[in-house]
């Protein structure tokens, strides 16, 4: 079984127009919209290819025109195309983002899968990163019963 784990496209086309063929299955963990000039085409190229979906915060922030939380060094590219996104998606589009779920669970394989966009504990803005202590994420994993969980938000791969 091949599964993609995808997640922070923040309305990059041409990202996602490199995505591979012949997966079984695919996951995006958040943040289809924002910063990028594709928010469209994204939402259109996500809902068509994910199985499985969660929202992040820039998600979040589009939707429902709230604070993303964001880093912020890059808060500023945030806020700047934010008045575009909101001109340029519709309000079916905006729904389809503001009703994405913060958090999956599902079972293949025999095993079972917990995917959300930042942390168990909080699903929109905390970041953790390829330095966390492994103390840490005991007390982020301990109330998640699975297998194998998935986060994206940091913009860092690591497992």
């Amino acid at each position: 079984m091949r599964i993609l784990l995808i997640s922070d496209v923040h309305a990059n086309e041409a990202a996602l127009r490199v995505m591979p063929e012949g997966l079984d299955y695919t996951v995006f963990m958040g943040d289809i919209v924002d910063y990028g000039p594709k928010p469209k085409e994204c939402i259109q190229m996500i809902r068509r290819s994910a199985w499985k979906m969660v929202r992040g915060n820039h998600d979040n922030a589009v939707a429902t025109r709230m604070d993303c939380q964001c880093s912020e060094v890059f808060k500023h590219l945030s806020v700047a195309t934010r008045e575009y996104m909101w001109e340029v998606l519709s309000e079916e589009e905006t729904e389809f983002l503001r009703t994405l779920p913060l958090e999956e669970r599902f079972e293949l394989g025999g095993a079972s899968f917990y995917l959300t966009h930042a942390t168990p504990t909080d699903n929109l803005f905390q970041y953790l990163s390829p330095d966390v202590t492994d103390e840490r994420l005991a007390q982020e994993m301990e109330s998640v019963d699975a297998d194998f969980i998935f986060i994206g938000h940091t913009h860092l791969p690591f497992v």
